[in-house]
């Protein structure tokens, strides 16, 4: 059991770094040329969510070896981490690495010619979690496992995109601020209602029956969906009124608006951290 809880913990601490460097690197991407003073500031969120990725991953794939075990006597046994190794497990940890990696060479070479490799490496790592968990062994995978990977490059697009609208808004001029807001609110839009389709519809193929939304499964399924009910509001409310007054009212909607988006950002964390949970210790079809 305690092998099963760390490695919950340390999945969950994965998923936020993969995100956070996934999503710094598309906004940076998308945003880089027009910033000033928050660019460095960026880059180096970025660089270290990516190095926080690079180090959570194998650790907590180490675990897996235990987790056959129960016990993390199995850590030390060397045939059953080579069995781990062949694994489709290993393959997916392999994915994500030379993912990230390729994510860290376009932050560090902070020119454009550089972004593409680091967009790269954000859709292979995107692409990962369409080869790993439920969907993967599922019937209609061919059809699941892209609507996964979508969730999951959305999910990265918002979730890691809201600490350097942070810092954009606390660094940049007023103007500047509320227009990299406003241009990335329209993105959002567009992009963030996605996830909820794709997971509901991933949610109804994997799921046997309704009754299973009284599982723990289906629980934890419905707290996501109340969550996103939740970040939508605070999104709406960004886009629409706290947004917008960065650029006429200064100091006061500048705090709240960093308010509401880390509390977004918070949000996204617990959900990440559910998720990485409820893959470990619960199925659909349990």
């Amino acid at each position: 059991m305690l092998p099963d809880l760390l490695s919950a913990s340390l999945r969950g601490l994965s998923f936020v770094a993969m995100a956070q460097a996934a999503g710094a690197m598309l906004f940076l991407a998308a945003f880089s040329a027009t910033l000033d003073s928050s660019r460095r500031h960026i880059e180096n969120m970025a660089w270290l969510a990516t190095v926080a990725a690079l180090i959570l991953l194998p650790v907590q794939f180490s675990l897996e070896a235990a987790r056959m075990t129960g016990s993390f006597a199995g850590l030390f046994d060397a045939d059953l981490q080579r069995f781990a190794l062949s694994t489709p497990g290993a393959r997916v940890l392999a994915l994500r690495i030379i993912g990230l990696l390729l994510v860290l060479a376009g932050i560090k070479n902070s020119f454009r010619a550089a972004m593409p490799i680091g967009v790269a490496g954000v859709l292979m790592v995107a692409a990962s979690f369409a080869l790993t968990g439920h969907t993967a062994s599922h019937a209609e995978r061919w059809l699941l496992g892209p609507l996964v990977a979508l969730h999951v490059l959305i999910v990265s697009i918002w979730f890691g995109s809201l600490r350097p609208l942070v810092q954009i808004v606390q660094s940049e001029t007023h103007s500047l601020a509320a227009q990299v807001v406003r241009k990335y609110s329209r993105i959002a839009g567009v992009l963030v209602p996605i996830i909820l389709l794709a997971g509901l519809v991933i949610a109804a193929r994997l799921l046997p029956d309704a009754r299973s939304l009284w599982t723990v499964y289906g629980s934890i399924l419905i707290g996501k969906v109340l969550a996103f009910a939740v970040l939508m509001a605070l999104a709406v409310l960004n886009k629409r009124k706290l947004g917008p007054a960065i650029a006429t009212e200064g100091g006061p909607a500048r705090r709240t608006f960093q308010a509401a988006v880390m509390a977004e950002w918070g949000i996204i964390v617990v959900v990440l951290f559910a998720t990485a949970f409820l893959t470990t210790f619960w199925s659909p079809r349990a």
